[in-house]
């Protein structure tokens, strides 16, 4: 599991790259390639349990915190992260203030 989450952080990094929201005046780009990036990041991390790293990982909530952010994901200080996880496919657009409690069935879309 580990090696595949490390996987994923260096395609997400160096192929995927950052995903930016669109501004409010313009229209979404959906050429092939923006449409393509989400569905990858699907495939790389299938699962909400970071490629079962999470489980591994058992109740380190911070260690969970440093695997979001090397995604790409915002994530403030003790922040407590549901067992049943987050499965982000455009982690770049998500943003977790500081001392956020998430509750078993929380579910965020992106």
């Amino acid at each position: 599991p580990c090696l595949a989450l490390a996987y994923a952080i260096l395609v997400k990094r160096c192929i995927i790259g950052t995903f930016k929201p669109t501004p409010k005046d313009e229209e979404p780009n959906v050429s092939s390639w923006q449409v393509f990036r989400p569905w990858l990041m699907g495939r790389l991390i299938p699962d909400p349990h970071l490629c079962g790293v999470s489980k591994l990982l058992g109740r380190h909530y911070d260690a969970i915190s440093a695997l979001y952010r090397l995604l790409g994901v915002k994530v403030g200080k003790y922040v407590y992260w549901p067992g049943s996880g987050f499965n982000f496919t455009e982690p770049d657009l998500v943003e977790v203030g500081d001392y956020v409690v998430f509750g078993s069935r929380s579910l965020i879309l992106t």
